[in-house]
């Protein structure tokens, strides 16, 4: 059964279809730390961090510090996943500390 009539417009209809439902699976996750005020490393469409591919991690940890200095915590994604870095010494004691059962 043909929608528009054409078989071409009817299978560009479909593919454009596709290709905006792909788009958006791989991008859906990606204003997690936007929505919720957190400063973020933007991400690239697949690959969250290109630098977390190209990098070893000590030079990927060294890079990801120093792209925020007067932070106390931030974000950026490995792939699709929203990873947070905290940096703050005290904010990571409370973490582990008096907050320990909210990350559980």
């Amino acid at each position: 059964m043909a929608v528009t009539g054409s078989w071409l417009m009817d299978y560009l209809l479909v593919m454009a279809t596709l290709l905006y439902l792909v788009y958006h699976y791989l991008n859906n996750t990606y204003s997690y730390f936007r929505d919720r005020n957190i400063p973020y490393l933007r991400p690239t469409l697949v690959f969250g961090l290109p630098e977390a591919i190209t990098k070893s991690q000590i030079d990927l940890t060294n890079f990801l510090y120093s792209s925020f200095p007067k932070e106390r915590f931030f974000g950026y994604f490995q792939s699709r996943m929203p990873t947070l870095l905290v940096k703050d010494p005290e904010l990571i004691k409370r973490i582990l500390i008096q907050d320990f059962n909210h990350f559980q």
